[in-house]
């Protein structure tokens, strides 16, 4: 596993866990049910504090991340209702699912795009062509990856109703169990939709240089439209020949006919000929018997 896919593996443990063990820590330790969900919201906000101190920037993921929770903690606080500190996941995810919808329309490039560059690109299936080259030469790549935050805007949704539901039906002490259980069914669920749907729309032949509209980054043609030219050059090929093929064959034809016709008239001619030379010999015996039939003047 590269490092910047064990960073996001152990934040988002971090960001699960977390706060599971701050609630149910305190929970045991007597502290009210409202203070330890308090205390526990504040705990994700660690990991992009860690990420700020690092870096000494948040990426777009991190920037949402810590967005949001600082919104549900506000709200929280506000309201000082403890259902509503069970319903805050859920709320928080909801508006987290509008924000991925809105990054597709609104946004450059959409969330799930910034969320999967660190760990994807020039890693996995790539032939090292950069990511914001495709995005700009690429338009299947920009429609899968717009596509793709679809499908979370859509499960984040789905995950919410569900946290929501969960919230304000079920017993306050078993609700944060379920929602940290519920995180990652919706992560698992979402690879393998997102994953089946990279294959089919064809990303990691994209990334891979298998099959492109623009090209490699260095301007070369890709593999497939290598392929494809070679299969029309042999075609023009075939076809040349069959034209070059029947063009021979007329003109053999052609000739065999006019020598033929030629043939003919040289034939024509000598019988002409023939007949003619036979015409006065033809003639000379009748003017010799003439002679001799012809009395002698005396």
């Amino acid at each position: 596993m590269s490092a910047p896919a064990g960073r996001a593996v152990l934040t988002m443990v971090v960001d699960i866990a977390l706060p599971l063990v701050v609630f149910y820590g305190l929970r045991a330790a007597g502290v009210s049910t409202y203070a330890a969900l308090v205390a526990a919201a504040v705990a994700p906000l660690a990991s992009a504090a860690v990420q700020l101190l690092r870096d000494r920037r948040l990426d777009g993921m991190a920037v949402f991340i810590a967005t949001t929770m600082l919104l549900g903690l506000a709200a929280s606080l506000v309201t000082g209702g403890t259902r509503f500190m069970l319903a805050k996941d859920g709320w928080v995810t909801a508006v987290g699912g509008l924000w991925f919808l809105a990054s597709v329309k609104v946004a450059r490039q959409p969330l799930v795009y910034h969320g999967a560059r660190p760990l994807l690109e020039g890693r996995f299936r790539s032939d090292g062509t950069p990511w914001e080259v495709l995005w700009e030469r690429e338009p299947a790549f920009r429609r899968i990856w717009r596509v793709s935050t679809v499908i979370w805007s859509v499960a984040m949704l789905a995950d919410a109703a569900i946290r929501v539901t969960m919230a304000y039906t079920l017993p306050v002490d078993t609700v944060p169990a379920l929602g940290g259980a519920l995180w990652p069914v919706t992560l698992l669920l979402l690879q393998l939709v997102n994953g089946a749907y990279y294959e089919v729309a064809g990303l990691w032949r994209i990334t891979g240089g298998l099959v492109r509209e623009g090209g490699r980054a260095d301007g070369s043609p890709d593999m497939h439209t290598r392929a494809r030219r070679a299969s029309l050059g042999s075609t023009q090929g075939s076809t040349g020949g069959a034209d070059m093929g029947v063009t021979d064959d007329f003109k053999r034809k052609a000739k065999e006919m006019a020598e033929k016709a030629r043939a003919q008239r040289e034939a024509q001619r000598a019988e002409k000929a023939g007949e003619s030379a036979a015409q006065p010999q033809e003639d000379m015996p009748n003017k010799t018997q003439d002679l001799r039939d012809k009395p002698e003047d005396k």
